[in-house]
């Protein structure tokens, strides 16, 4: 499978986020019209209506240049344009090897950290490697024997009633 992502879909992704923003700029419009004309009333229905327009004209192309960015983005198969799911494997294959990629990372990245404590996971089950290094210390923990709170061990008084714990 390719790892690269062809050029149709690159321009198409491109394509769409231009739309995108061009759909953005016309539904801000409205708004910069509106702060601009403030108290104006002259030709009040026919502002209104451009508005409108553009306003609707702006959130159409936005919801337009999105889905054609999905789809140069994901392929048509991976974006579930079309239900093949072999072709979708291939469209998306850029994706999961890079997020294949990311997760090996982060495993040799925590394999080292477990081999500079000192704690060498060569000789260890891959299942439970570095668990071992990674468990708490028991906690001990005193009952107070006026209120039955329970404190910490290095308390020499309780934390709710103030009674010497030893």
């Amino acid at each position: 499978m390719n790892r690269n992502i062809s050029t149709q879909r690159k321009t198409a992704y491109y394509i769409g986020m231009g739309i995108t923003l061009v759909g953005v700029m016309t539904f801000l419009s409205v708004f910069v019209t509106s702060a601009l004309s403030f108290g104006d009333f002259d030709n009040f229905h026919g502002r209104a209506r451009n508005s409108m327009m553009r306003s609707i004209v702006g959130m159409i192309l936005i919801v337009v240049g999105q889905a054609i960015r999905m789809v140069g983005a994901r392929g048509l198969s991976g974006s579930g344009v079309i239900l093949d799911p072999q072709r979708a494997r291939k469209d998306l294959h850029p994706y999961t090897n890079a997020v294949g990629g990311m997760i090996r990372d982060t495993l040799d990245a925590v394999q080292h950290d477990d081999r500079s404590d000192g704690n060498s996971s060569v000789d260890e089950d891959p299942d439970t490697r570095g668990f071992a290094a990674h468990q708490a210390n028991p906690v001990i923990m005193i009952r107070c024997n006026q209120c039955r709170k329970i404190n910490e061990e290095t308390d020499k008084f309780c934390s709710e009633c103030g009674e010497s714990l030893q």
